[in-house]
């Protein structure tokens, strides 16, 4: 958008310049010595043309309305003082009595020279200022950021410092209340001291020097034990250097000795419980085979089947337990590429050569189809066949792969079907104590497949159950990866 006070100013220097310009013209035509025209006329008339000019190279350059204005007034100022100077040259002559001629070229000489300094300093004191300007607006923008800073700084939860990394030890520089709050050293007493001889305890400071040899790694996350108010605790430590040629970098704890504590006792409490029940139902089957082989009545033999089912059933609970705990200890960026089409051959062959084998056809491309897998997606493929197998009396099952983006693996059977309030379960990844889900196959299924981004779903059909896996395609492995895979 134009402004036309802006444009005006501007307009007015290219105005003054023409003006002039035709006054020295004028003045050339009227001499006839060359060198006279030369230095009385022909520079005049380049600095007035120059002056036409600089009117094009202010709004090229966007001079605003007051910057205009600065050269405009500083324009003044300079015809000002070469008028001044012209006035004091002229009484002098005046004065000792010479003849003053040619005064109307004089004065056009002397306002040429004044405007034209005008503008050159104009210039200047406008390039001064937009300097001035730029410093000012980047010094409170960077005091805005250092106050945004010094808030996020005092104000995260967990005990974060600013260190710097001198002759070997990360000395503090800063430290937030909450470093304060939980190691018991006020930011007085922490300033200027090794964190390592802060909170490193005696048996750690080994461990504590190599890992300062890291501190120039970008993101680095590791757990340690440092001594706190109330004792050693567990954290997760993060540094974050502020570059790579930087000695300075923040390093934050977060306390996870709660969590840790927590999962211990699981461990522990879930290795005991499935060693126990393991062992409870091998002698409940020991006994019921006792019963068996004893008793001819046939109702007893049928509590004795009836306990013997219960408990092997209650056995494969337990190994599937097993699984789920190994798919949760599974690192989640342990991914490889899985050529999923003969991952479910294998797993189909495998489950036709078992006992009581259902009808099982598969379809799958005689091609290689690569999907983003783990080493536990082929548990997750038993477990759908499995499921599909054991809920029909004379199962018929069929398993399909299509290729695509996504992957597509389908296993359809004639079951009953899955219940429609254990689908609800899986679809909102929690349990109730009202609604549960009977077993732990599908649940795996849903985990797996979730680990390597891919997503599982449920279709109940007329005739049977339809679960899906969408699996994400990846590029073959090299021939590298692929030796050490085998």
């Amino acid at each position: 958008m134009t402004d036309p006070i802006r444009d005006g100013g501007q307009a007015a220097v290219a105005v003054l310049g023409v003006t002039l310009a035709a006054v020295h013209v004028r003045h050339v035509i009227s001499m006839s010595d060359p060198l006279l025209v030369v230095v009385e006329a022909a520079i005049p008339l380049g600095l007035a043309l120059g002056l036409v000019a600089s009117a094009g190279w202010l709004r090229r350059e966007g001079y605003t309305r007051r910057e205009t204005g600065y050269v405009l007034a500083w324009i003044g100022v300079g015809v000002f003082a070469m008028l001044c100077a012209l006035l004091w040259t002229i009484g002098h002559e005046l004065f000792a009595g010479a003849e003053v001629a040619h005064l109307s070229y004089l004065v056009a000489n002397n306002v040429t020279a004044g405007a034209v300094g005008g503008v050159v300093l104009g210039s200047y004191d406008v390039a001064t200022r937009r300097r001035e300007r730029a410093y000012d607006e980047a010094r409170t923008e960077a005091q805005r950021e250092r106050d945004r800073f010094a808030t996020l700084f005092e104000g995260v939860p967990s005990p974060t410092v600013h260190y710097e990394y001198v002759n070997g030890e990360p000395l503090i520089r800063d430290a937030n209340p909450a470093f304060a709050e939980v190691f018991g050293f006020s930011e007085e007493e922490a300033l200027g001291r090794s964190v390592d001889d802060l909170i490193v305890p005696p048996d750690r400071q080994d461990e504590a020097a190599a890992l300062n040899e890291r501190l120039d790694e970008r993101d680095l996350q590791v757990e340690v034990q440092r001594r706190a108010a109330d004792g050693i605790r567990d954290f997760l430590l993060y540094t974050v250097p502020l570059s790579e040629t930087s000695e300075h970098g923040f390093a934050t704890y977060v306390d996870i000795t709660e969590q840790k504590r927590r999962e211990q006792r699981l461990q522990v409490l879930n290795r005991v419980l499935r060693h126990d029940h393991r062992n409870a139902m091998n002698v409940v089957m020991g006994h019921a085979a006792d019963i068996v082989e004893a008793s001819e009545d046939p109702a007893t033999l049928a509590h004795a089947e009836a306990i013997r089912s219960r408990s092997e059933d209650l056995l494969e609970r337990s190994r599937k337990a097993r699984s789920v705990e190994r798919a949760l200890g599974e690192e989640s960026d342990r991914r490889t590429a899985v050529d999923v089409a003969a991952l479910v051959r294998r797993r189909a062959a495998a489950l036709s050569n078992s006992v009581d084998a259902p009808d099982l056809t598969v379809d799958t491309p005689a091609h290689p189809v690569w999907v983003v897998g783990n080493d536990l997606l082929d548990v997750a493929v038993d477990n759908l066949l499995e499921n599909a197998a054991k809920h029909a009396d004379d199962p018929t099952i069929e398993v399909r792969v299509r290729p695509g983006d996504p992957v597509r693996v389908t296993v359809r059977d004639d079951g009953p079907g899955i219940p429609d309030e254990e689908l609800s379960v899986l679809e909102r990844d929690r349990e109730t104590q009202l609604h549960h889900t009977s077993g732990l196959g599908l649940w795996l299924v849903t985990w797996i497949v979730r680990d390597v981004d891919g997503e599982v779903s449920f279709r109940t059909l007329d005739d049977g159950t339809e679960v899906t896996l969408s699996l994400e395609p990846m590029a073959p492995p090299s021939e590298d990866e692929a030796d050490g895979a085998e």
